[in-house]
């Protein structure tokens, strides 16, 4: 190979060496500026829901709510009323069970076959993270909720409505691996609730006929003596 010949070759090596590396840089881009557009799609999104679920001073829905557990496969179906006025009073009174839920500030009251428990959220971190997790889904505060419980959260749209997945970073022996709420996009409101026990047991509640800024009895928050 003559000299001539060895340099023309060299000058096209490293023609094609630059355009690789500029193909490649191009190409890092366009990741990152879509990657960039989908923070600020998910970021507005997580926004409108907030937003949202703020807005109203009381609200209520008629409720549907499924347990499965996981040791028998068993599906236990309930219904009922959803209750809550703003910031941290909620009630779900059951028609077809002995059964309640009520979150009175930092007390949080239940009823589960027919036994009554009372606790005080600040004294019993479990219950407090419950609270918390049933009052921030309703009211859309779920980059707070996923914050609180390191959580990595991921944001879904389509036709009819937003899906937003909350996965536990840590594996643990009490408490939840995911919730997956659906809000819908006509009122931004939330439609469906499945959260999935680390332990395998389910509860899918499902949201409807809501009725925003009515009176609300304030006795639906009475904790019983």
């Amino acid at each position: 190979m003559n000299i001539k010949a060895f340099g023309s070759m060299t000058k096209n090596l490293q023609g094609l060496f630059w355009t690789a590396f500029w193909l490649k840089k191009l190409a890092l881009l366009l990741i990152l500026c879509c990657s960039v557009d989908a923070f600020a799609d998910d970021t507005a999104i997580l926004t409108k829901i907030e937003q949202a679920g703020s807005a109203p001073k009381t609200l209520s829905a008629t409720f549907r709510q499924m347990k499965v557990v996981k040791a028998t496969g068993s599906k236990i179906h309930l219904e009922g009323t959803l209750y809550f006025v703003a910031p941290d009073k909620m009630a779900q009174h059951y028609t077809n069970a002995n059964e309640a839920l009520i979150i009175n500030g930092k007390q949080f009251y239940m009823v589960r076959s027919g036994k009554k428990l009372l606790f005080d959220t600040d004294k019993n971190p479990p219950m407090r993270s419950l609270r918390n997790t049933l009052l921030y889904c309703l009211q859309g505060k779920l980059r707070t909720l996923a914050a609180d419980n390191d959580a990595e959260l991921t944001v879904a749209e389509d036709a009819k409505g937003y899906t937003i997945t909350l996965t536990a970073r840590k594996k643990a022996v009490r408490g939840y691996q995911t919730i997956v709420l659906r809000y819908s996009k006509t009122n931004n409101l939330l439609m469906t609730m499945e959260m999935n026990e680390f332990s395998g047991n389910s509860t899918i509640y499902t949201m409807s006929d809501y009725k925003t800024n009515g009176q609300i009895d304030a006795a639906k928050f009475n904790i019983p003596k």
